[in-house]
This record gives structure tokens, sequence and C-alpha cells, in this order.
């Protein structure tokens, strides 16, 4: 910005100016060598606020430094611009046979087991080609919520990993039938995480219409709640109930745990297609 500009005009005087005191060069003073080409860089802004700049347009940017003949950038902010990670420069900018440290910042919030991300690292050189990485690492979690299938064992996490960290379930049924509201989800805190004394449920917090939770802690040392309907019997309004269950636990670093509990009522129940991943189910013919 302007405030750079400023401050290397005020940069490139004060040097000039120890050059006379000291009677040497500028390009001595700053240990160059006149009998090869000095190395310039180019400043590329890539961040938050008014002059973001997304991914594409950094390497885009970066595409234009190397035809206009520079050989390495500095970089003000390196931010990735999905949300699931961040991605910074630890050094200001990149020098021939110098080191800089990637570092990465990956929300694991509400996951567990082995992850996996892909990093690409694209250099100004255009004689550098590109480096690929993929990162592997296994996440233990404060606190494990899985999800159990009607009949699965509930002193194990589920050997289906589709069926772990869920955080969101979802019912449809008709408002006649909430006796068939049912589901039941798994906390478990990991021996390395465990807090003193074992994981330890200390409310549940539920305001709406629909579900009653029931807590119980197993003779493994993990938790199984409950979740039917508060009263069978009382016919719900028919529309969509998106609600949250609070769970108040006694470990350090996760002292609550949020679960969404999605119940559509509706006397369509069974026989619409509420998955936006799957096809419409056909059509009958009138009088079928």
């Amino acid at each position: 910005g302007l405030g750079h500009v400023a401050l290397a005009g005020v940069e490139m005087a004060l040097w000039d100016l120890c050059g006379k005191i000291m009677g040497k060069p500028v390009w001595e003073l700053l240990g160059g060598d006149p009998d090869r080409r000095p190395l310039a860089y180019v400043t590329i802004y890539h961040g938050p606020g008014p002059y973001r700049r997304t991914l594409d347009l950094t390497l885009r940017a970066l595409d234009e430094v190397m035809a206009g003949g520079y050989r390495a950038a500095k970089v003000e902010r390196l931010d990735a611009s999905c949300t699931c990670m961040q991605l910074k420069l630890a050094e200001n900018f990149l020098l021939p046979h110098q080191s800089t440290t990637l570092e990465i910042t990956v929300d694991d919030t509400n996951r567990s087991g082995p992850q996996h991300m892909g990093v690409s690292v694209y250099f100004t050189d255009d004689e550098l080609e590109p480096i690929e990485v993929q990162c592997w690492w296994s996440v233990i979690p404060d606190i494990a919520v899985d999800a159990l299938a009607p009949r699965a064992e509930t002193t194990a996490r589920p050997a289906d990993i589709a069926w772990r960290d869920i955080y969101k379930f979802v019912a449809h049924e008709r408002p006649d039938e909430l006796n068939r509201l049912n589901k039941r989800l798994r906390l478990e805190s990991p021996a390395d995480t465990q807090p003193t004394g074992g994981l330890q449920i200390l409310g549940l917090d539920y305001a709406g219409p629909v579900w009653q939770f029931t807590p119980l802690k197993q003779a493994d040392g993990s938790w199984l709640i409950t979740a039917v309907a508060k009263n069978a019997a009382v016919e719900l309004p028919e529309k969509t109930y998106d609600e949250t269950l609070t769970i108040r636990t006694n470990h350090p670093h996760k002292p609550t745990v949020k679960v969404q509990f999605v119940a559509i009522i509706s006397k369509k129940a069974g026989r619409e297609n509420i998955d936006p991943l799957m096809p419409a189910p056909p059509m009958l013919p009138p009088g079928m």
C-alpha cells in the first residue's frame, strides 16, 4: 500500500546517507556482488481485507511475476480461501539457497481417526516445479460422538467410520407415528484424553417439544444417550423442527458438546424423498 511505498522512499534515502557517511556504495553495504545481477522481488498481498485475493488470483499473479523476469516473491500474507485450513509463510519471502517454513493449521473440530490433506507449493522461479505433498495424521478426540445403528453394539465405536463423528441427526416421521422416533448416540473419551475419574455427563440441555433424552453410563466408561419422542401420544404440527441438544461434561477441554436434531414431521413421511443426493422416486400413473 501507500504506507509501504512511503517507507521504501525513506529507507532508500537512509541507505544513501549511510553510504555517503561511510564512503561506500550501497550495494557493498548490502553485501552485494557487483558482478552479479541483484535479486529483485515483487510483493503479493493475499489475505482478508479490501485487497483480498483468492488463491486462484494469487497463482495468476505469480505467473505474471515470472513473466516479468522476477525470480522471487515476497508474500505479505498467505491464507487459503478454503475454510477448513489456513496456510501461512513463517518467513516473509523466499531467497535462493535458503529455507522457509510453511505452517499448516487444520480445523479438527468434530473429527477423529485418520485424516489427510493435499498441499501444493508453487514457486515463482520457472526452473522449479510445484511440490505436491499428502499430509496424513491421526486425530485423537477429547470426546468422540458416534451414532449407533438400531441393533449395533453399544460398548464399542462403530466399525464403519460413516457412523463416527456424527453431530447431526435427521428424522422424517408422520405426526401420528412419533413412536417411531428413535436415535442413539455414544460418547467416549479415549484413555489418552480422559479427564480424572473418567468421562461424566453433568447434564443435558434441551428445550424443544420433539425429543426426550436419557443418558446411561456403560460398563466400559462410555455414555449411551437414547433419544425418543417426548410424547408419542400427542400429534405435533407439521413442520421441520431444527433443534440443538447441549451435553454438559466434566472434560476440561470440551465442557459442552452440541448435537443437532432435525425432525421433519409430515403426513408425507415415507412417500417423499428428502435426500437431495438421491433421485426422486418414479411417479405412479393416475389411479395406481
